[in-house]
């Protein structure tokens, strides 16, 4: 593999998954609900794995040698460099889903990251421009371009049809301009010269000499499962139960509106990696996750 891949596969430990009879066309639908405990969702095991994912994710692979050959092991830097580039978490209203689609794309798919957008951040009130992440994807003998896009809404539909709309406006105003980003800053991400030209050749392919390029999405989709006192009196067995029926209702209509969006905007010829997790109370987890996964005391 030509990148390293650094997100462990104990990441999908995290979540049970759920079966849908369908798959939107071109698509692979994983649907995932984090473990769960005397009717509540495990977020404090979400919330150290992260943490431990953060500097892999915000740091170029490159910037991680450096710190490996320049600093011990138990050097607070890299972390605390990593975590200067995230919002606060008070306006922090993307950054959760993009590091989680990060997670899956690396431990679910097998799709290393190909290019650190958040390590260009000159401050960390800047949005990441364009796509929300880049991945790189080995498919025997072709590759393909993962572009990210995330979304958290509380509305499951809402989320797909934004995410949706994203990938329409990205195709039409932004592809070029990721290409390039892709192209200046990739070397970053490679650790030797030799893996560099051969990122290249795949990047670039050129007649008979290149393998097969296309180009396809990752797609991070949480939404709120509304949870009141009548479920969480529930018996653990019944809660458990209720938690999975009430995603597959909601992700089998997410199917039919995403299938819709695929077809009326033309988007055949990719293929979406799409990820679908519930979260209770999706405005305020959202933002205590953060808080606490970018928490300096207890990793100095």
């Amino acid at each position: 593999m030509l990148l390293p891949i650094r997100v462990h596969k104990r990441f999908l430990d995290l979540f049970k998954t759920v079966h849908i009879d369908s798959s939107p066309q071109q698509s692979t639908l994983n649907v995932h609900i984090l473990n769960i405990e005397s009717n509540q969702f495990i977020y404090s095991k979400l919330v150290e794995e992260l943490r431990e994912l953060i500097i892999s994710y915000v740091h170029s692979n490159r910037r991680i040698e450096e710190f490996n050959k320049n600093y011990p092991s138990y050097s607070p830097k890299p972390f605390f460099e990593a975590i200067q580039k995230f919002r606060s978490y008070n306006s922090n209203e993307g950054e959760l889903g993009e590091l989680l689609l990060y997670a899956f794309l690396e431990a679910g798919l097998n799709a290393p990251k190909l290019l650190s957008k958040m390590e260009l951040k000159t401050d960390s009130n800047d949005y990441i421009k364009g796509s929300d992440g880049v991945h790189l994807l080995e498919t025997g003998d072709s590759f393909q371009l993962i572009f990210g896009e995330s979304k958290l809404y509380a509305d499951l539909l809402e989320g797909a049809r934004e995410a949706f709309d994203s990938i329409v406006d990205f195709k039409a105003n932004g592809m070029g301009y990721e290409r390039g980003l892709i192209d200046t800053h990739v070397i970053n991400e490679m650790v030797s010269e030799d893996g560099y030209e051969k990122i290249k050749s795949i990047l670039l392919p050129s007649g008979n000499d290149g393998p097969d390029l296309d180009l396809s999405f990752g797609i991070f989709l949480g939404f709120e499962l509304p949870v009141d006192s009548s479920i969480l009196s529930m018996k653990n067995k019944e809660f458990r139960e209720w938690v999975n029926e009430s995603v597959k209702e909601h992700a089998s209509r997410a199917v039919k509106t995403i299938q819709r969006k695929i077809k009326n905007n033309n988007l055949f010829g990719h293929e979406f990696h799409i990820y679908i997790v519930p979260f209770t109370n999706i405005e305020t987890t959202r933002k205590q996750l953060i808080k606490d996964m970018l928490t300096i005391e207890g990793n100095l």
